[in-house]
């Protein structure tokens, strides 16, 4: 028997655990709450309902597994804080508590791990897989002082498709020079070197639109949108970020990406012009981060469900292939799975945990986001 690890995956709706056995998973569970209820109630209500599940989770096969060694959850973290796997101790709950975070669903992730840790006596560990920042200073500067590029991106699954191509091109992570995209259901792009990103985008702000989100627009008319008097704040918000992107071409309707990709196949000319605004946009910004990395480009990486369709996939690497012949793809939809390995790998001393101590209140870039700047 080796390492065994639980890992705990909060969604709107659903509490993921799952329990490891090292790299193979043993079992899994996806535990469904009453979304009105979970509507309903404040966020240490929520996290309340989640722990009731959890505990009768605990009397059908959590409490026999006594030999779990780990118990990692995610959480999110202010900007200023690096990526990767923190141990869960007073400081970083302290961390969580004054930077007002805690109420984000996906912390309730590391609360249950806290949680689960206590009762079974494991190791707790958090996973801060979305929110990091590494990106350089210059990547940051938006045009507008008071507005700053690198909120968010899809750390968690980019890092891990890093990883996986390292091991595929026997070098270590922290010696590649990547462009890596993970195209799921919302898109994030980054250049990688020297073991950080050096710059990234995503749906939520800039680049190519995805499923749902829209990407980068035209700011003018988006302004003139704002002031028509035909558009509320929430309607504005909720086409930009939830309805917006492939599935606003779509009529919303509820349509996949693989079902527009399969009306493209049978010569639907609409459905063909989309795929192939999104796959010019994806190249574009794949160019525009190559620059970063001054052409220097070991690998292109991809992963996510977009990028795992066949047809999709091959109209990438037509666009793409000039800046690198080197194009992988991986798939990047099991958080549990990929949080589970970042503890693996703290137990194993593969990976250095990463310390509360890195949060960088105090650098020169305030500066340059504050108003009068």
């Amino acid at each position: 028997m080796g390492i065994k690890i639980l890992s705990i995956y909060p969604t709107v709706t659903a509490t993921r655990i799952a329990v490891f056995d090292e790299e193979n998973e043993i079992k899994r569970v996806e535990l469904r709450h009453d979304p009105c209820e979970l509507l309903d109630a404040a966020s240490e209500g929520q996290y309340g309902i989640r722990r009731t599940a959890v505990e009768k989770l605990f009397g059908r096969w959590i409490s026999g597994t006594d030999s779990i060694e780990a118990v990692i959850g995610c959480a999110l973290l202010p900007s200023g804080m690096s990526s990767g796997v923190y141990v869960l101790d007073g400081e970083f709950s302290r961390m969580m508590r004054i930077t007002r975070v805690e109420g984000r669903v996906i912390n309730h992730g590391a609360l249950l791990a806290s949680f689960i840790a206590r009762e079974t006596g494991a190791r707790a560990f958090a996973m801060v897989p979305f929110e990091s920042d590494e990106m350089d200073i210059i990547a940051r500067i938006s045009g507008v002082p008071g507005l700053r590029f690198g909120r968010l991106t899809h750390t968690l699954q980019i890092k891990n498709a890093l990883r996986l191509a390292a091991r595929d091109l026997n070098k270590p992570p922290n010696e590649l020079s990547c462009l890596i995209g993970y195209l799921g259901h919302n898109f994030s792009f980054c250049s990688h070197s020297d073991g950080r990103i050096k710059d990234h985008s995503n749906t939520f702000e800039r680049g190519p639109f995805s499923m749902a989100r829209c990407g980068s627009l035209p700011s003018s008319e988006v302004i003139r949108m704002a002031y028509s008097g035909m558009w509320s704040k929430t309607d504005l918000m909720e086409r930009a970020y939830y309805s917006g992107g492939l599935l606003s071409y779509t009529g919303n309707d509820g349509m996949g990406f693989n079902a527009v990709i399969s009306r493209m196949e049978e010569g639907d000319a609409y459905s063909s012009l989309l795929i192939r605004a999104m796959a010019y946009q994806i190249a574009s910004e794949m160019a525009s981060q190559a620059v970063v990395l001054k052409g220097r480009v070991d690998a292109i990486v991809f992963s996510g469900a977009c990028a795992e369709n066949r047809i999709f996939a091959e109209m990438l690497r037509e666009k793409v292939s000039w800046i690198s012949d080197t194009i992988l793809t991986y798939s990047g939809e099991d958080e549990l799975a990929m949080i589970s390995g970042g503890a693996l790998r703290a137990l194993r001393h593969e990976e250095e945990t990463c310390s509360c101590g890195s949060y960088r209140q105090n650098e020169p870039r305030e500066v340059i986001y504050s108003e009068r700047a």
